[in-house]
């Protein structure tokens, strides 16, 4: 399905306004038990300054024409994606040299995954593809 840049740019806005409650993030931190108020208050702020960049992006697109939304929405998928990597590769060194990853950057991760999935329904399938393919290439060096 081929969105218009209105779908698109509501559709960020729908994602900042449905999630602004942060309550699957509660859920993430129940599974937690070991993260402390100092943790869960980093994390909410994370969350938090991730959905108000979201809704300040779509609040300047709203007069851009398609190409300017579409490379928007492209730019914020590689950076969450990037933030995303560099995230695992901590939490998957962490787990691999000392047998426990740190809980904050373990949830911060899920939530940027969580961000990412919602962003990829705006893209279009052919140049989700073409973006992935990048990411491949500039993570592994191919």
């Amino acid at each position: 399905m081929v969105l218009r840049i209105n779908q698109k740019i509501e559709g960020l806005l729908q994602l900042c306004r449905n999630k602004k409650d942060l309550i699957e993030l509660d859920e993430m931190i129940d599974s937690f038990p070991g993260l402390n108020e100092r943790g869960i208050k980093q994390l909410k702020y994370f969350a938090k300054s991730k959905l108000k960049g979201i809704q300040d992006l779509a609040n300047t697109l709203k007069d851009a024409g398609e190409t300017e939304v579409d490379s928007a929405i492209s730019g914020l998928w590689f950076e969450f994606r990037s933030e995303w990597i560099r995230h695992n590769a901590i939490n998957n060194y962490n787990m691999v040299m000392h047998g426990d990853a740190d809980s904050l950057s373990v949830l911060q991760s899920a939530y940027l995954s969580f961000l990412i999935g919602e962003i990829e329904i705006l893209i279009s399938e052919e140049q989700l593809d073409k973006m992935k393919e990048v990411m491949v290439s500039i993570q592994y060096n191919s």
